[in-house]
């Protein structure tokens, strides 16, 4: 999807405006589409290509987690492709792609106006307060609905109700959150806690590929195989720990590098082709 932004590049700013509005409003029009054809073999095809594959490699009688806290790897890896397969569709179903291509041209549109907002402080107007309170209702609801029901996606009329919060209720959401963090940004520049975080920043992609090799070493079979073992409320705490060793890693790193070791190499790989 991201590489479809140049698409949009040459676009004004009211056209992009539309092009958002339309994006962010199709995931409940899918949502009505599926809700009228949910009989149609298509919407089931990809996992029933997972299923019969998982039969084919003997691990039917296995549930997902059983088989990713498997201490053999080769069972694992299957259990990451067996649910890859049908995630594309997922993907569909919930809306995912013109939601996150929305998503993606919010960030556009305020890409232009990024001198004009960190010059100058943000005053908390009723347009944001609103956008974020809504937005935090809205999920809210979206929670409570996914914790009665137990799942985050129905062709039920609460399952309707779901994809509406949902999709309405995230980018308002973030576009508070985004608020806070430029308010916060303004007032506490200079202070430990915002360079930490801008170094973090500095080295977005390695940091992201850490997260995913320690979650993997700490909840795997193969690594310490504590995926379902450790209660919900114990992972805030390794996520912060995580958060801080980055933090620590990264400060180090930066000290003689300008960049992460993957974004250099990304770097080098996306420039490669204009030298």
């Amino acid at each position: 999807l991201g590489m479809l932004l140049p698409l949009f590049g040459g676009l004004s700013d009211r056209a992009l405006t539309r092009w958002i509005v339309a994006l962010l409003l199709a995931p409940i029009a899918l949502f009505l589409l599926t809700y009228a054809t949910s009989e149609a073999a298509f919407w089931g095809a990809l996992s029933q290509v997972s299923t019969g594959l998982k039969e084919e490699l003997g691990y039917g009688g296995r549930t997902a987690l059983e088989m990713r806290t498997s201490e053999a790897a080769a069972e694992v890896f299957f259990a990451n492709v067996l649910s890859v397969i049908p995630r594309p569709m997922s993907y569909l179903l919930s809306g995912r792609y013109p939601q996150v291509l929305g998503l993606f041209l919010i960030g556009l549109v305020l890409s232009r106006r990024l001198p004009g907002i960190v010059a100058r402080p943000l005053q908390p107007s009723p347009r944001w307060i609103a956008a974020f309170t809504v937005g935090l209702l809205c999920s809210l609801t979206y929670a409570w609905t996914k914790a009665a029901t137990g799942t985050y996606y129905s062709l039920t009329p609460i399952g309707a109700v779901q994809a509406v919060v949902l999709h309405v209720g995230a980018p308002l959401l973030a576009r508070g959150i985004g608020w806070a963090f430029v308010t916060v940004w303004h007032r506490a520049s200079e202070t430990a806690v915002a360079r930490h975080l801008a170094t973090l920043g500095r080295m977005a992609l390695t940091n992201y590929l850490f997260q995913t090799t320690a979650a993997v070493a700490l909840f795997f079979g193969y690594g310490l195989g504590r995926m379902g073992a450790w209660p919900y409320v114990l992972i805030p705490v390794v996520a912060l720990g995580i958060l801080l060793a980055q933090g620590l890693l990264s400060h180090v790193w930066l000290r003689t590098h300008a960049q992460g070791p993957i974004e250099t190499v990304w770097k080098r790989l996306a420039y490669a082709g204009r030298r």
